[in-house]
């Protein structure tokens, strides 16, 4: 069995900013990665497969924050309608 990397800060406690900052940088180093790749065989034909799942797990968390703060207002905006539950 696989071991998991494990991560200084998850994902899941980052906000929008730092997931972005880490988007960018995970697609400079694949472009990078890839670059040099097709001048030079890799080392570890691992990694680009790697920052790839990574690359789509900031997505994900991204997604995640965007799906919340579009939902956040709809829940603010029902409280106050007279209902009662």
């Amino acid at each position: 069995m696989a071991k998991k990397k494990k991560e200084d800060i998850p994902l899941r406690e980052l906000g929008p900013n730092e997931l972005n900052q880490r988007l960018e940088k995970n697609k400079e180093d694949l472009f990078r990665l890839r670059f040099r790749a097709a001048s030079v065989p890799a080392k570890n034909t691992m990694e680009v497969r790697n920052l790839r799942r990574e690359i789509a797990r900031l997505h994900t968390f991204l997604n995640i924050h965007k799906a919340e703060s579009q939902s956040a207002p709809a829940a603010k905006s029902n409280r106050g309608n007279g209902r009662e539950a």
